[in-house]
């Protein structure tokens, strides 16, 4: 089945159960709101600076130490927190949470170009060998996703390439590339913005009521955790973090592991 059948009943919420048990215990979603809860603060809130840039800190101190965005690499091989909440705030802005621009809406090229200037413009947050050639992908994409979730999906190699992109819906990315003209085993930064818009593409095909049901599990999931209501009541619009989790667990279906 193709991986755009998952963003439709009946196959949806079999997708979303199938993601809990796909993923390592310490993927919690408790853990994940809370970092969407900082990123409110840093992207989306009337905050002071000082209360952004404290809440940006959280996000990327735990990127860092338990999400390993930075792993291999030591502390002059990487950006600051502060240098890297200056770029999002300014380069990376016209794809922020206040430009519309979401998976939902990026249904044409026009949008590439601004995508890419984003992308190219956090390009050098890790030293990666052979730089723009090579380009960091996870880091790029884990920061990404909290600056704009609606828009940016996050990216690892052990699920979202070798279980889905590369594994169970392996033929689904061969052909969106082939239809575009994009390499499949692209390395540079337009293998991020290739893996956006065919996020784009497969979300294009949902049912109406796809993001409705996504907030709806998510919130049975962490229900009676203190603080979490009003972060779950964004989830109607996290287009890119219903991507991941419907896409992985849709993988562990098609290609049980």
């Amino acid at each position: 089945m193709k991986l755009s059948s998952y963003f439709k009943s009946p196959h949806l919420l079999s997708a979303l159960d199938a993601y809990r048990s796909s993923v390592p215990e310490t993927w919690t979603l408790s853990h994940r709101l809370e970092l969407y809860s900082y990123a409110e603060i840093a992207f989306n809130s009337l905050a002071s600076a000082t209360e952004k840039e404290q809440a940006f800190t959280k996000i990327y101190q735990n990127l860092t130490s338990y999400w390993g965005v930075f792993r291999g690499t030591s502390l002059s091989e990487r950006w600051s927190a502060e240098t890297l909440y200056s770029v999002l705030t300014t380069e990376c802005l016209p794809c922020g949470r206040s430009s519309g621009l979401s998976l939902a809406s990026i249904t044409d090229s026009r949008q590439n170009p601004q995508i890419s200037a984003c992308l190219n413009a956090i390009g050098k947050l890790k030293a990666t060998k052979n730089y723009p050639s090579v380009y960091p992908w996870m880091a790029a994409a884990k920061f990404l996703h909290f600056f704009n979730p609606e828009l940016f999906p996050i990216y690892d190699t052990a699920f979202m390439w070798n279980r889905v992109a590369n594994g169970a819906f392996k033929q689904d990315y061969a052909e969106y590339c082939g239809w575009n003209g994009f390499k499949r085993t692209e390395n540079s930064a337009r293998f991020n913005l290739q893996y956006t818009l065919w996020a784009a593409e497969v979300m294009s095909k949902r049912d109406d009521d796809c993001m409705a049901i996504f907030a709806q599990w998510v919130a049975e999931q962490v229900k009676g955790e203190d603080g979490l209501a009003d972060v779950v009541g964004d989830l109607e619009t996290y287009y890119a973090a219903a991507f991941e989790m419907v896409a992985i667990g849709a993988a562990k279906i098609e290609m049980p592991w």
